[in-house]
């Protein structure tokens, strides 16, 4: 058995399961990284430096952070756009969503009330 044909089988017998990124081709290494910048702050915790040289992309609300999120959602919308098997992926990837969304009965259905607001108390005697 060839090389190739032994890594069809493996690539078939892997089909529908997770892939490391580096697996997936070359679709998102050719898009380039947006720069971020890199900020010289670290915070000492119980004695123990720890760099934190992102956090300027806490402040969601910043411009700074708004054009570094603009830029990494348009590479990966890029990316995703290329794939030719987007659609059934996207479709595998929320249906197990969409049974947990909460459903609210409609109007007139067996077992509601048409009224709008809490029923009313019903008096005894």
């Amino acid at each position: 058995m060839s090389k190739k044909t032994k890594k069809r089988k493996a690539a078939a017998s892997l089909e529908g399961q997770p892939r490391q990124a580096s697996e997936h081709g070359a679709r998102l290494n050719s898009l380039p990284i947006p720069p971020a910048r890199r900020e010289d702050i670290v915070d000492v915790l119980h004695g123990t430096p720890v760099p934190d040289p992102y956090r300027w992309l806490e402040d969601g609300d910043s411009p700074a952070t708004r054009t570094r999120v603009d830029a990494q959602n348009s590479r990966t919308r890029q990316a995703l756009d290329a794939r030719s098997d987007r659609e059934r992926w996207h479709e595998r990837l929320v249906a197990p969503c969409s049974s947990l969304r909460p459903r609210c009965p409609s109007a007139g259905a067996t077992g509601s009330s048409s009224s709008s607001g809490p029923p009313e108390p019903s008096s005894s005697g």
